[in-house]
């Protein structure tokens, strides 16, 4: 399996599915909003113009101001406590 492939490799075949398992909506307090709680399948996602490989995993996606950030992690467990560290922090 190539890490790094042209996107037009990729195909419902081979791309990562993202499932979203929960989310926690927009605050009024706290400068993050929309943070959300994803599995993804393996498989390759896009990174520029190409696509990238990657493992199985879950992630933690949140929003500042007009920047997305996410943490990766590989299990569940370990997701979960972070999503929920980031609504007990308000972040």
């Amino acid at each position: 399996m190539q890490k790094i492939v042209e996107y037009s490799q990729v195909n419902e075949g081979n791309r990562s599915q993202a499932t979203k398992l929960r989310d926690a909506p927009a605050h009024s307090w706290g400068y993050a909003r929309d943070i959300s709680l994803w599995r993804h399948t393996a498989g390759y996602e896009p990174a520029g113009s190409m696509a990238r490989y990657i493992n199985a995993c879950y992630r933690v996606r949140w929003i500042v101001g007009d920047q997305n950030w996410s943490q990766a992690f590989k299990t569940f467990e370990e997701a979960v406590e972070f999503f929920d560290q980031k609504i007990a922090a308000r972040i």
